[in-house]
């Protein structure tokens, strides 16, 4: 095989590899963009345990309060002092 004949080989395996390099950075660029996408969605998204547990801490509380055998009652008066 002469020396042209090489360079030749050579050159279009380069340029193979560099089109596979370009086709794997465009595809790591659609993945983060995809994964970007993806976290903004579940930052927005409500978590429904959350909700939940904001909505009714009160009736928690006193559940638990129950429960451990605490005094409601004075539950109750920190609940109206705090003005809740």
């Amino acid at each position: 095989m002469a020396l042209e004949e090489r360079v030749k080989v050579v050159e279009d395996k380069v340029q193979h590899v560099e089109a596979g390099l370009v086709n794997e950075i465009t595809r790591a660029t659609n993945i983060d963009e995809e994964l970007r996408d993806l976290l903004v969605t579940l930052r927005d998204k409500k978590n429904p345990i959350t909700e939940f547990v904001a909505e009714n801490w009160k009736f928690i509380a006193v559940w638990i309060t129950i429960t451990i055998g605490g005094d409601v009652e004075q539950l109750i008066k920190i609940f109206k002092t705090l003005a809740m």
